[in-house]
């Protein structure tokens, strides 16, 4: 109940950004995707949201790899990612718990993914706010979440051929 309760309240967090960029409609994201026109945008956004349930599957696929009992999560748990805007902090979660449930395998060593993965959670957030901050950290944030991506593609496949 106590996590609950936390993650909520980040969520408020996330969304006073998110009002505060409808506020200032003519800087931050919102007048980037305008930009792009309304076929621009239905085209991006429908491009992230494919690309963003392929990296979830690839999420879920590495945690079925792992044995149940060193998993942090259910496998499904990733789909959290498309609750938005409470996906905005889930990710952090979902994140961790990956990289838990790797370190528990004995799967790989370092960070675990939370380095890159973390990156990625923290810009994003970043990106809500308006002005040149959020545009700087919404094109840092797509490196990181490429290269978590890569990661949790690479531990899968190291996964699979030790087993």
């Amino acid at each position: 109940m106590r996590l609950l309760v936390v993650k909520l309240s980040l969520v408020a967090g996330v969304c006073a950004l998110i009002g505060w960029s409808f506020a200032r409609p003519e800087q931050g994201f919102l007048a980037e995707i305008r930009l792009l026109g309304p076929w621009g945008a239905a085209l991006l956004a429908t491009g992230f949201l494919l690309a963003v349930a392929a990296y979830a599957r690839d999420l879920q696929r590495l945690l079925e790899a792992i044995p149940e009992r060193h998993r942090a999560a259910t496998p499904r748990s990733v789909w959290l990612m498309f609750l938005i805007p409470y996906n905005f902090v889930e990710d952090f979660w979902i994140i961790a718990n990956v990289a838990r449930s790797l370190r528990n395998h004995k799967a790989g060593e370092g960070s675990f993914g939370l380095i890159s993965g973390l990156g990625w959670c923290s810009l994003q957030i970043l990106s809500l706010v308006p002005h040149e901050v959020g545009s700087v950290a919404g094109l840092l944030a797509l490196p990181l979440w490429l290269w978590h991506w890569a990661f949790v593609r690479r531990a899968r496949a190291a996964i699979l051929a030790g087993a």
